[in-house]
């Protein structure tokens, strides 16, 4: 028979292994986490390593400080945004980190739309771009907004052939930053007669 100091020890064993699976199923099942992929209803912003979730009451999200935010809509029922999920993800983990721009990711996640969207901040979003945008939103959609001005805002760049690439991701939204930061000069030419 166990004494009490054992029976401790067991104790503690077995909490210690039940938080460790824990910690590991919770973010598979809700899909928040460091997944670049978040799979539950809602706005999601990534910061210091994890997807924070942000409720706005119901109201249009928009970033409030200046910063460089890429914003992905996505529909869970949405068959392009399955097959852009991949370029995506690898641009989170392989490009993002790299670049010289610090960008912050964030997710705005619907069923579909926000005809079917439980989530109030995600559904008044949605509802949002898709009545300023109208037939010119669809998803998946990337916005980029630098210091609160819009400077992208479009389906993600398609390849040739049609798919989604990480690396015309990276290109395009590199270029977009670039071009920002740094606008062409304009130079004047006079003529003297």
């Amino acid at each position: 028979m166990p004494n009490a100091k054992q029976i401790a020890v067991i104790s503690a064993g077995v909490l210690l292994i039940a938080i460790m699976i824990l910690s590991v199923v919770i973010p598979l099942i809700t899909g928040i986490g460091t997944n670049p992929v978040v799979n539950v209803e809602g706005i999601y912003v990534y910061n210091n390593g994890n997807w924070k979730k942000i409720d706005t009451n119901g109201t249009l999200w928009l970033p409030k400080d200046k910063g460089t935010y890429l914003i992905y809509f996505r529909n869970l029922n949405c068959p392009a945004c399955q097959q852009f999920d991949a370029a995506w993800s690898d641009y989170f983990k392989n490009y993002m980190p790299k670049s010289s721009f610090n960008i912050t990711p964030v997710e705005i996640v619907c069923t579909y739309f926000s005809s079917n969207c439980q989530d109030p901040s995600a559904r008044a979003t949605f509802n949002a771009f898709e009545q300023s945008l109208g037939q010119y939103f669809g998803t998946p959609y990337i916005v980029l907004i630098s210091n609160g001005t819009f400077i992208y805002f479009n389906f993600p760049p398609v390849e040739s052939n049609g798919t989604f690439s990480s690396q015309s991701l990276n290109q395009t939204i590199t270029e977009v930053l670039y071009n920002y930061y740094h606008p062409p000069t304009q130079t004047n030419t006079t003529t003297t007669s």
